[in-house]
């Protein structure tokens, strides 16, 4: 991988995408226009193109009305909404809509008081332990690709190499991506206590 500037570059721009900490969020409620604003600092580098929407007020409003978010009081959205923002954001880059909502609804027994309001504790506990999660990938990916290298090189530099680079890596998402789809699926045949 020494010799491939492209394929490091690439590695190290996804690596070091942005990501929002549960501390960078504020503890009061906010409207829409300033969770947009807010997440739109702190991940737009994620976008692949400049214009590449990562959280718009018609999402926001698609996933009220899909039962992703809940009710929301007056025009404002809490810390925990929020964060339901987030998980959502991070899950629709592999999942459909269908099985977040999946995922969601089996978690509402965990995440709800009533059917207006999440708890706190639990969606923050999720989030930070997915934060903890997201951190120890991209320190673990650099070995786990000089491992992959050893096995097939994982080159740029001729038109060839870049689509046998592209299926191999693709197909490590698709294996993972029906990895979780097998599990949602077990999940919904075989619900979970």
């Amino acid at each position: 991988m020494e010799n491939n500037a492209q394929f490091l570059q690439a590695v190290n721009e996804t690596l070091n995408q942005g990501y929002v900490e549960l501390d960078e969020l504020p503890d009061i409620d906010l409207y829409m226009d300033q969770i947009t604003t807010l997440l739109e600092g702190k991940i737009s580098q994620n976008r692949r193109s400049s214009k590449e929407k990562l959280l718009t007020k018609t999402m926001i409003n698609n996933y009220s009305k899909e039962g992703l978010l809940k009710q929301i009081k007056g025009k404002k959205y809490s810390k925990q909404h929020i964060l339901m923002m987030l998980l959502i954001y991070h899950l629709k880059q592999t999942l459909s809509l269908a099985d977040i909502k999946t995922l969601f609804t089996q978690l509402e027994p965990e995440i709800s008081l009533d059917k207006n309001h999440y708890t706190v504790g639990p969606v923050e506990e999720i989030y930070g332990a997915f934060s903890q999660m997201t951190q120890q990938q991209r320190q673990q990916i650099p070995a786990f690709l000089e491992r992959c290298q050893e096995q097939f090189p994982l080159e740029t530099e001729t038109p060839a190499q870049l689509l046998l680079t592209v299926l191999y890596l693709t197909s490590l998402a698709d294996t993972f991506t029906t990895m979780a789809e097998k599990l949602i699926d077990r999940s919904v045949s075989s619900p979970l206590p």
